[in-house]
């Protein structure tokens, strides 16, 4: 059908021509699921949109606002403005779907507290509902999306995907104990290169280790050091493109004491060895950049 567009794992579907027999409130007009989008995204759109972010990081600017992209979050695009965003670093991908809806749908997003201007971006505390109502959309989009009724069923998926990211969204800080949480996430960060004990940090905000680990996992899916894994990987691949230091070099200033054990967690998270990561982002962005001349 001329309606769907399946790509390897890409997937696109323009919905706008299927007919529906029991129309919603919000009709998608095309649907589209990227398990490892590269593409940075520089230009206004006709449309309202919602990415959903379901791994990766990258950034998202509006303006001269910047904010960073951790999934899972969602994204919102709306005509007539200037967006720039795409996964980080240059080179690396994020899994994203996105729905596509006509420019009239404003005033009901507006009805439901829903300005993008306001609030162009909001990432989810609690995921589980997001990723599974995604997936059984993205199982739709692989079968038959022009079966009899199928159109009315996906226009109410992503209705209620919007709804559950709305309901996952992560929420501030609400006391004390919340604000403690958030310090000792900053302080982590802003030191990958530094040991960590989460219990010692706990305790000098005035936590003791259970409360701490009942509150962190409140807002976060996972735990403290895997939380902080993943800060140093990501961390890691931003060097291995934007620096000339050896795999050692990197492993050092991102926290491992041990280039082995560095390298085994890195092959772990991203699926590939720390040199092939830099030589494939080397290739792309060379590639990006024969473009660009031509």
């Amino acid at each position: 059908m001329d309606a769907i567009i399946n790509n390897m794992d890409d997937i696109f579907i323009h919905m706008k021509s299927l007919p529906r027999r029991m129309p919603a409130t919000l009709p998608v007009v095309s649907i589209g699921y990227l398990p490892a989008k590269r593409d940075r995204i520089q230009r206004e759109f006709g449309t309202v949109n919602f990415s959903i972010i379901l791994s990766g990081h990258g950034f998202y600017r509006l303006g001269n606002k910047e904010f960073r992209v951790q999934a899972p979050a969602v994204l919102m695009q709306w005509p007539g403005v200037f967006l720039d965003y795409g996964p980080e670093p240059s080179g690396s991908g994020w899994e994203e779907l996105f729905l596509i809806y006509d420019a009239g749908i404003m005033d009901v997003l507006a009805s439901w507290g829903l300005c993008p201007a306001e609030k162009p971006m909001w990432p989810l505390r609690d995921s589980r509902e997001v990723r599974k109502r995604a997936g059984e959309l993205i199982e739709c989009m692989r079968a038959s999306p022009d079966e009899h009724g199928m159109a009315d069923r996906m226009d109410r998926m992503c209705e209620l995907l919007i709804l559950e990211s709305r309901r996952g969204e992560e929420k501030g800080p609400a006391d004390d104990a919340g604000k403690a949480v958030m310090a000792i996430r900053d302080h982590v960060a802003a030191r990958l290169g530094q040991h960590h004990d989460f219990d010692a940090l706990a305790k000098r905000h005035g936590l003791s280790s259970s409360t701490f680990r009942r509150r962190w996992a409140a807002h976060y899916e996972t735990p403290p050091h895997h939380y902080l894994l993943r800060l140093r990987i990501r961390e890691a691949t931003r060097l291995l493109v934007e620096s000339s230091l050896t795999v050692g070099e990197i492993a050092a200033r991102v926290g491992f004491d041990d280039p082995l054990y560095f390298s085994r967690r890195f092959t772990s998270e991203t699926g590939m060895t720390a040199t092939e990561y830099r030589r494939r982002t080397q290739v792309h962005m060379t590639r990006g950049e024969g473009n660009k001349r031509n």
